[in-house]
């Protein structure tokens, strides 16, 4: 029995989508995928963070301390 995943996050690759069709439901490896996925949306969105300039940060609502700070966390935490 196979399952596909539907994805709402664009940040996730479709390498999922078309693994998912070929593994049983309840697989291991899906459950990785997708953390790994999710682990490194965590970093990028980090990475981008830190390059806002000024006015976008303050439009957000976060000092550019508080951003460093953010984009400095591995992608573990």
């Amino acid at each position: 029995m196979s399952s596909t995943i539907m994805h709402t996050s664009p940040s996730r690759s479709g390498a999922v989508a078309r693994v998912a069709g070929k593994l049983p439901v309840g697989f291991a490896v899906l459950g990785a995928l997708n953390w790994w996925f999710d682990m490194r949306a965590k970093q990028r969105s980090r990475r981008q963070l830190a390059e806002l300039d000024p006015r976008l940060l303050r439009d957000i609502g976060i000092d550019r301390a508080s951003a460093a700070e953010e984009a400095r966390r591995s992608m573990w935490h």
